[in-house]
């Protein structure tokens, strides 16, 4: 959707592999006159963005997943370039996340500057260390939904998994009343991958 609550659907099973691209446009043969045969976008908008000012926001559902809302007051808006992410970690509404870059740009594939894009989950600390109630870790993920499970050395879930609301930050988890002291397993699951932590339960420690 633009700024105009002009909108366009994704065609029933669009699918973006991680570390993937997808390419739309407003008009598929004025996009291959200008782009060539590859990359092929995905059908058509049906509505373009204004250079100087608009915005563009992608929704699953009702739920907002990405928006970016741009002039050419603030960010680096120029004749014959295009706006590009200057890395995919970057918050998408700050102007400084942002880079103009000569036409035609770099569609279907990674934007000039990126390092390889994340594959897998990755978990980034657990604390505290022994643990005696609760833990926290921080954690990035390719692609949600993501959630996180806690295991017990036989391999029993100890608590119901916990979601991954994001696609980096932290996450808290309350152990049940009860644990024994131990060796248990924090797992981190996006798309089928895992990343995992192990940690130290004791109980009664100060």
């Amino acid at each position: 959707m633009d700024l105009q609550d002009n909108r366009s659907v994704l065609p029933e099973g669009a699918w973006i592999e991680p570390g993937g691209f997808l390419v739309v446009c407003e008009d598929p043969a004025a996009f291959a006159a200008c782009y060539g045969a590859a990359p092929v976008p995905l059908g058509a908008l049906g509505f373009g963005l204004n250079a100087e000012n608009d915005g563009v926001s992608l929704y699953h559902g009702d739920q907002l997943c990405f928006s970016v809302v741009w002039d050419e007051t603030t960010w680096p808006v120029l004749d014959d370039h295009v706006l590009s992410l200057i890395a995919p970690t970057l918050p998408g509404d700050d102007p400084a996340s942002w880079q103009a870059v000569a036409m035609p740009g770099t569609p279907g594939s990674a934007n000039p500057g990126w390092q390889p894009i994340l594959m897998r989950p990755v978990i980034d600390g657990l604390r505290p260390n022994p643990v005696t109630g609760t833990f926290t870790l921080d954690y990035m993920v390719p692609c949600l939904p993501a959630d996180l499970l806690v295991y017990d050395l036989a391999g029993r879930m100890i608590r119901p998994p916990s979601s991954i609301t994001g696609y980096a930050g932290s996450v808290s988890v309350e152990l049940p009343e009860g644990l024994p002291s131990g060796i248990y397993f924090a797992v981190l699951r996006s798309t089928g991958v895992t990343a995992t932590a192990g940690f130290v339960v004791l109980r009664g420690a100060p």
